[in-house]
């Protein structure tokens, strides 16, 4: 996290950590009970820990400060971090996810690393696959999960530092498949996420 981080730097290590972190951030606050926390020094990929002055760092007061300033100067990935998490946080709060306290398994995937699930009328679907995307990727919703789903929010998107691999605005509809039950077919890129909300009807 020290180098590279420029955004036009084209490391293509940095561009997949990045990618993790925001599907690890996603996955662990969308199945978390009824909160989300966050620790000081991590809100958007901050290089360094908080250490406040103390006996133990001979009262330093080197690394008692936030650097904001890597999230707010443009060039910098920093503040594509920060951008997912405000989204994200915007997400899970208007769909009320952590208050629906039961997630139902839909679909895991060991070998092609794809993991599906729903809370409410919410399914997250997470390819973290380093090289295979998912294409025709079938998301069985089971009974009473008929109708139609629309992305709400993806991990992919160029102002999270994604490569916009996940079109906005598709409209996926169920469909009752001989072997697979009732579900659809969706295209999830590798190291990606994205989260469907099913529409009212």
């Amino acid at each position: 996290m020290y180098t590279g981080m420029d955004k036009e730097s084209g490391s293509l290590a940095v561009e997949r950590a990045v990618a993790l972190y925001n599907m690890i951030r996603l996955i662990t606050a969308s199945l978390a009970g009824e909160g989300w926390l966050n620790f000081m020094g991590n809100e958007f990929g901050h290089p360094e820990w908080i250490d406040f002055p103390r006996e133990g760092n001979g009262w330093s007061y080197k690394y008692a400060r936030r650097q904001w300033s890597l999230a707010d100067n443009g060039y910098l990935r920093y503040g594509q971090m920060l951008s997912f998490d405000k989204a994200m946080l915007s997400v899970l709060r208007k769909y009320r996810v952590l208050a629906d306290r039961a997630a139902r398994n839909l679909w895991i995937d060991q070998e092609r690393k794809l993991i599906a699930y729903a809370k409410g009328d919410t399914v997250f679907l997470f390819n973290f696959h380093p090289t295979k995307s998912a294409k025709s990727f079938f998301v069985p919703v089971g009974p009473g999960g008929e109708g139609d789903y629309r992305e709400v929010f993806d991990t992919d998107k160029k102002e999270f530092g994604g490569q916009e691999r996940i079109s906005a605005g598709y409209v996926y509809r169920t469909k009752e498949d001989a072997k697979r039950g009732l579900g659809f077919e969706v295209y999830i890129p590798c190291r990606s996420a994205m989260v469907l909300r099913k529409e009212k009807s």
